[in-house]
């Protein structure tokens, strides 16, 4: 049932007309105020732009609630059709502060738990930050912690650099055996099968409490993000260690530039295979990207990126290099019958 005053639409972000990606982008950018009130918000040409190249095997739906010309809530459902951890997917809900305490979360979670239970989906993940508020309703649903991520930032202008030097230099001195190699340009055919083996390398992260399966990157699913990201004129900075004695890939770490959002880096995933650790390349991988950062993006300012609080090594390196912590996320595995459940209740 829709609150009174308030109307109920579908909202498909790769199809909907740029007015109504501006209402939806003007409810995120008030939330993510809240939360993130040092971060820019969002512009238009770079939700339109994220929306419109999004890889066909991630699939968004959504429901907002409008009051006149504004969106003032907002259920996201977003599924990967990868063939892996097909019991999940990811659900969002946001309520503009105004509205709130109005039931409208309430109403939203209705058509979204329809379309998940219909997908065949058990559970959903879903994160909060910093809102004890956020929190309580999630567990009004039933969910449980799994995870609780860290997002850190550097501003390039405080690294580390002698330290990052020397990571540089001690890098084929510490590890005679392997060889560092720059991409720029997407994973060379040739390498391609290669590196997705070793991504698998990323599934020995924590995962803590999280239940999740190991995932997979296929070819295909690589070509499809890479083009994503370029159509909208993104640039990727990849390292990877080869393993001179094999020709095996054993290492790597990705960075992400956008000239939507120019004066600012993702750090993307860093892995090493265990076999191949105690060799220091999770530090060389990363000071020779942040070198090569500074020489073919020179307009950033700061690098983000995101580790599980437990991750214990990789935020070892990030702190050194200078990696300050900006917020923790909450993660959240919340099961399908929960929601049911709360949205059956008299009290709900």
């Amino acid at each position: 049932m829709e609150p009174a005053g308030l109307e109920l639409r579908d909202h498909d972000p790769r199809t909907a007309p740029e007015q109504e990606m501006a209402a939806v982008l003007a409810l995120r950018n008030a939330l993510q105020a809240e939360v993130q009130p040092d971060d820019p918000p969002r512009s238009l040409e770079v939700a339109l732009a994220r929306a419109r190249n999004a890889p066909s095997f991630s699939e968004v739906r959504a429901w907002t609630l409008w009051s006149g010309d504004r969106v003032v809530a907002l259920a996201e459902v977003e599924i990967e059709r990868t063939g892996d951890n097909e019991h999940l997917c990811d659900l969002t809900v946001g309520v503009h502060p105004d509205h709130r305490r109005r039931g409208l979360a309430r109403a939203l979670l209705a058509p979204a738990v329809e379309y998940v239970r219909a997908e065949r989906r058990t559970h959903v993940l879903g994160a909060t930050v910093g809102h004890e508020a956020g929190a309580a309703f999630a567990e009004r649903l039933g969910g449980r912690i799994g995870q609780v991520d860290r997002v850190s930032e550097l501003c390039v202008a405080d690294a580390d650099r002698d330290l990052l030097r020397t990571w540089l230099e001690e890098g084929p001195v510490r590890a005679p055996g392997y060889e560092l190699v720059r991409w720029e340009a997407g994973v060379p055919e040739d390498d391609i099968a290669e590196f997705c083996r070793l991504f698998d390398a990323t599934n020995t992260a924590p995962r803590d409490d999280l239940e999740m399966d190991d995932e997979h990157l296929t070819p295909e699913q690589l070509r499809e993000w890479e083009a994503s990201f370029e159509a909208e004129g993104g640039e990727t900075i990849s390292h990877v260690v080869r393993h001179r004695a094999t020709g095996r890939l054993v290492g790597f770490t990705d960075l992400y530039w956008s000239p939507l959002e120019p004066h600012r880096a993702e750090q993307g995933w860093t892995a090493v295979e265990p076999e191949h650790r105690g060799h220091a390349l999770g530090k060389w991988l990363k000071a020779a990207a942040f070198e090569r950062l500074t020489e073919r993006w020179p307009a950033v300012v700061k690098i983000k990126t995101d580790n599980a609080v437990t991750n214990d090594a990789m935020l070892g390196i990030n702190v050194a290099m200078g990696f300050r912590p900006a917020r923790e996320v909450t993660i959240w595995q919340i099961p399908v019958e929960g929601i049911e459940a709360y949205l059956s209740s008299p009290g709900a």
